[in-house]
């Protein structure tokens, strides 16, 4: 004859709390995925670019993070091309500088910039700065 443990209102409380603190920790890790995806700045984007005097243009960024860890980036505009070098980090904004390493009129892009990025929402901020002159786009993933 076997007998079986009386469950007891003390006990199933335990249990219940058992249960939901564990699956609260199994839960956890998607919870943070799911928030460092809402900040994520990694992958393809594309976008219209805004700047004074010019028709809005197309851009189409792509940004890693390297073998070191380090984030890199490829843009490409409808008449050159570039990457984009990691500086830093502030206040939310990761900055870069853009390097155009193709211009086939060498006229189409300035050469060296400084750019900025920041998700908002599920878009990413674009803000690209030189000479005092900014030029601005709302990526989105293809």
């Amino acid at each position: 004859m076997t007998t079986t443990p009386r469950r007891t209102p003390g006990r199933l409380r335990a249990a219940v709390l058992a249960t939901t603190l564990l699956g609260g920790v199994l839960l956890a890790p998607a919870t943070v995925a799911e928030a460092q995806e809402g900040s994520k700045i990694t992958g393809r984007w594309v976008g219209k670019v805004s700047q004074s005097g010019f028709d809005p243009y197309r851009a189409k960024l792509r940004i890693v993070r390297n073998d070191d860890g380090r984030l890199r980036g490829r843009i490409v505009y409808a008449n050159c091309s570039g990457v984009w070098k990691y500086r830093d980090t502030d206040a939310g904004w990761t900055k870069f500088t853009e390097v155009i390493t193709h211009d086939p009129g060498k006229t189409s892009c300035v050469p060296r910039l400084n750019v900025k990025v920041k998700r908002v929402d599920a878009r990413l901020r674009i803000v690209w700065t030189h000479d005092g002159e900014k030029a601005t786009a709302l990526a989105r993933r293809p």
